[in-house]
């Protein structure tokens, strides 16, 4: 059947009536509505599908096709049906972010800019902007429109919505991996919606060693497997389709391959390698950068061997933080970047391993892990003297403390634990509590097992 057959067929079955406009701004949902069709057209992505979409009298949500290409769009959408899994729905109002494509509309303003989130933050500031064009050209040029009722392809050029801008992308939410079946889940931090399933990760035998965000990208990145096969495989995530980067130099570790975001916007990926039947060395480091086109070799271990579930995270501008871990557990390392040297600094209070870090104002909180036995206790290293201090913030005894996933998110840490279902929340008397309304798509099997990376809120349009 072709699609003029399939549409008019569609249009013949769906009933009539006032349907319901849901709420402004839910995007990305995957599943067909289920309403009367206003008009159709074929887009190349989902983007343009709602530009087609905000230009139809009467359409507040549109539908497309990933495979098809097939855009429709609806007065609204009162209800969707999960099951066309190929298709995905959102609302007009969607921001429309580094799409490709140069806006054909209403100039008002163009002025040269040193990066696209300068761009975004251009046209928030311009009342009559509503659409703004980046031109990464020698010099970086942006674009700000009136509107942008259609897009023309040109090297290295970017249209994003007012609602692109970073004082509008500020808030977080979870993309969360389940290692054993490699399926995504997006998880609302704030418990205003449903959880939404996205495509699963696309390793033929899951268990990705490292995912995060990069920010460079806008999109999620993700490496390895759980045979050695998959273990140097790279893709990058929009939110809706999973594409391949270019392959890792080293085999990671599955269950034990810290990575970290850097201030130049590349992405460190290290740990344990991953060997021939499976298992992860005890003596073979692992250490590299994507630069977002290419892996570069990076530091190699500060004691020049290899160790066990440490923690590692960025410091500050300059300098990386490594600490604990078999068989370094209370050992402190800083990397510098400009000098590319490792200096030992203040030791543990309790050696650890199987922990986790995350950065605040006042220096680096050290979480749970192991050590002969589990460790509740919580240690906060201050960068100025160089020394760790006990903090009042030790886990319930209840909870299991190892290979916790810690988050800063809305200024407070926010962690997922060994064996719960639920996110928690570091409260300012120094008490874990869980976060109301949220839930993982499953219990969590530990940073060993599972992955999760905070992503934008605009991030589930998948632009």
């Amino acid at each position: 059947m072709n699609i003029h057959c399939y549409l008019t067929l569609v249009l013949l079955l769906l009933h009539e009536g006032v349907p319901t406009h849901t709420a402004d701004g839910e995007c990305g949902f995957v599943g067909d509505c289920e309403t009367l069709v206003l008009a159709f057209t074929i887009t190349p992505s989902l983007a343009e599908c709602i530009i087609y979409g905000s230009l139809v009298s009467g359409c507040n949500f549109v539908s497309w096709n990933r495979i098809t290409g097939t855009c429709l769009a609806y007065p609204g959408c009162e209800e969707l049906d999960p099951t066309h899994t190929d298709v995905v729905s959102s609302s007009v109002d969607c921001p429309v972010c580094h799409v490709p494509g140069l806006c054909l509309a209403n100039l008002v303003d163009q002025v040269l800019v040193d990066s696209e989130a300068e761009c975004m933050e251009k046209c928030s500031q311009e009342p009559l902007c509503l659409w703004s064009t980046y031109l990464q050209l020698d010099d970086q040029l942006c674009i700000l429109f009136e509107d942008c009722p259609s897009l023309q392809l040109c090297e290295n050029c970017y249209s994003s919505t007012k609602s692109c801008s970073s004082s509008d992308r500020s808030g977080k939410e979870l993309l969360y991996v389940d290692g054993r079946s490699g399926n995504v889940t997006l998880v609302s931090l704030d418990g205003s919606g449903p959880n939404r399933e996205l495509p699963a990760y696309p390793g033929s035998s899951h268990y990705p060693a490292a995912v995060n965000y990069m920010e460079a990208l806008d999109a999620v990145v993700a490496c390895g497997g759980h045979d050695l096969a998959d273990s140097t495989k790279c893709w990058t995530f929009n939110g809706l389709i999973w594409s391949p980067l270019p392959d890792m130099s080293q085999p990671h570790c599955m269950y034990d391959s810290p990575s970290l975001n850097l201030e130049q916007g590349w992405w460190w990926v290290t740990g344990r390698a991953l060997m021939e039947d499976g298992l992860c060395s005890y003596d073979v480091w692992t250490s590299e950068i994507f630069k977002g086109d290419e892996w570069v070799p990076c530091p190699q271990h500060p004691v020049g061997s290899s160790s066990h579930y440490p923690c590692i995270v960025q410091l500050n501008a300059t300098h990386s933080l490594y600490a604990g871990g078999d068989s370094t557990l209370d050992q402190t390392w800083l990397y510098d970047w400009s000098s590319q040297t490792w200096t030992e600094s203040g030791r543990l209070n309790q050696g650890r391993r199987d922990h986790s870090c995350v950065v605040l104002e006042e220096g680096v909180l050290a979480v749970g892990g192991w050590n002969v036995e589990f460790l509740h206790s919580v240690e906060l290293f201050d960068p100025v003297q160089g020394i760790w201090i006990p903090y009042t913030a030790s886990i319930p005894e209840n909870i299991d403390p190892s290979n916790p996933i810690l988050f800063l998110w809305e200024g407070t840490v926010i962690a997922l634990f060994d064996g719960e279902d639920k996110v928690y929340r570091l409260q300012e008397d120094g008490i874990w509590s869980a976060l109301e309304g949220v839930l993982l798509p499953e219990v969590f099997q530990g940073a060993d097992v599972d992955k999760a990376t905070l992503v934008p809120l605009t991030f589930k349009a998948g632009f």
